[in-house]
């Protein structure tokens, strides 16, 4: 990093900043929203990925998931323990001095997560794809869930996504969440009565989180789909 330009460039847009509140075409009010942002919405609205063009078929023939990543296969390790794994995995990840998460919901637990559709084994061999949205706008997570289903999809919860991020995370494209999705009653309810899909954040800048998405909420193009599946005979 050349630390020189780095801080002509800080200086420029401090002066370019104050020059649009003299000239009333920023407020401080604004300034002040944009830092309380929390970094996964300031990486969603001006994080640096591709947004979808738009397509002008027919709804009926709209494709609107795409292959982002193919991750290749993960296995599940024999050290793995349905019930204490996500404890296991917060404990080597966040436990000691050097985190591997800026943040961590603290929600991702083996209870919270208890009982995913799809349990993992030790020894379980599944092939992971990531999938993002080609269509602009929003999607809901039953269109998501529908799309994982043409897929053969099977559905792991916050317990895959972990596997994910320990194998897979540098084959992660930046500047993106990507969900483990399942059923709704088979993932945890919070006091508001939202159901919580268990969400890696990848940043533009490489740092990584273990986030919670509302089932009932809207999905963004920035927000990707994992896919598990059985590995192909012959592989």
């Amino acid at each position: 990093m050349n630390i020189g330009a780095e801080t002509a460039r800080l200086a420029g847009l401090q002066i370019d900043q104050l020059t649009k509140l003299r000239a009333g075409q920023m407020t401080l009010d604004q300034i002040e929203r944009f830092n309380n942002l929390k970094p996964e919405a300031r990486e969603e609205r001006f994080g640096d990925w591709e947004r979808p063009k738009p397509v002008s078929a027919p709804i009926a023939e709209i494709v609107k998931f795409g292959l982002l990543a193919d991750l290749g296969i993960i296995t599940v390790p024999a050290s793995h323990v349905p019930g204490t794994y996500l404890s296991s995995f917060k404990e080597r990840h966040q436990g000691g001095k050097k985190k591997s998460f800026y943040g961590y919901n603290d929600n991702v637990t083996d209870e919270n997560f208890s009982n995913p559709t799809w349990v993992l084994k030790p020894g379980q061999k599944l092939w992971v794809r990531a999938y993002k949205q080609i269509v602009p706008g929003q999607t809901t997570s039953e269109e998501r869930m529908a799309f994982l289903t043409t897929v053969n999809s099977r559905h792991t919860g916050a317990q895959g996504a972990s596997l994910v991020f320990d194998q897979k995370r540098n084959q992660l494209p930046k500047g993106y969440w990507y969900g483990s999705f399942d059923e709704p009653e088979r993932l945890w309810e919070d006091a508001g009565g939202s159901h919580r899909v268990p969400e890696l954040v990848v940043g533009s800048d490489g740092d990584f989180g273990f986030s919670l998405g509302g089932f009932e909420d809207p999905w963004r193009v920035s927000h990707v789909i994992l896919s598990f599946c059985d590995v192909p005979s012959g592989t």
